[in-house]
Order: structure tokens, then C-alpha cells, then sequence
């Protein structure tokens, strides 16, 4: 979620030093200024210090956070079982079944 701030009737995005992107990202500072001087990673330069948007840190997660399959309970949500996830399993779980019969149960959904 990218963050706002209001300054005299204009939003303006949330900025984060080099540390602090460090910090998020677990590199050197160094290795982020690198970043920055080769176009990785877009950022706002002001004198000899550089600010990175939140939005710049958001979009290196975006394609992870689509590319991680769904756990838990919300690897049903998508799929067409009664109520959601948690519903489903609870109802399979309440049933008086062997394990092997709930697990080829919860199974017959991942396919």
C-alpha cells in the first residue's frame, strides 16, 4: 500500500533514504546506490542524497507476490467450494472419514 502524505493540497508518495531501503531489501547501502546508479532501482536525487519511492520498493514485490501459490485455507478461495476455504475444510474435517478419505477429499480440489 502505497502511502501519502498531504502538503499544501497535493499527495506526495512516501520517500525512503538509501538506508532505510537497505534495511528493507537486506543489501549495503552501497549495493543500493549501485542499483541506483545503474537504473535498477528509480530514484529522486536531492544534492547528494537519494530518495526512493514507496511505489519503486512496491513494485520489486508485485511479481513475487504473484508468482507464490496460495496456502492454508486461501488455496481454495479460487476454487468452486462451498463457502471459502476455511468453511470447506472444516466441513471435511467434521465428517466421521479415515485421513486417507479427508486427504483424497482435499485433494480432488488441487488438481
Amino acid at each position: 500500500m502505497v502511502m501519502y502524505m498531504k502538503v499544501k493540497d497535493r499527495n506526495y508518495e512516501e520517500l525512503f533514504t538509501v538506508e532505510e531501503v537497505s534495511g528493507i531489501f537486506k543489501l549495503s547501502r552501497g549495493s543500493i546506490r549501485n542499483l541506483i546508479k545503474s537504473g535498477k532501482i528509480a530514484a529522486i536525487k536531492i544534492g547528494k542524497q537519494y530518495r526512493i519511492p514507496e511505489s519503486v520498493i512496491n513494485a520489486f514485490y508485485e511479481p513475487l507476490q504473484k508468482s507464490v501459490p496460495a496456502t492454508g485455507f486461501a488455496m481454495w478461495k479460487d476454487k468452486d467450494v462451498p463457502g471459502d476455504g476455511a468453511e470447506y475444510v472444516t466441513g471435511i474435517r467434521q465428517k466421521d472419514s479415515s485421513l486417507e478419505e479427508t486427504l483424497q477429499e482435499l485433494n480432488k480440489w488441487q488438481e
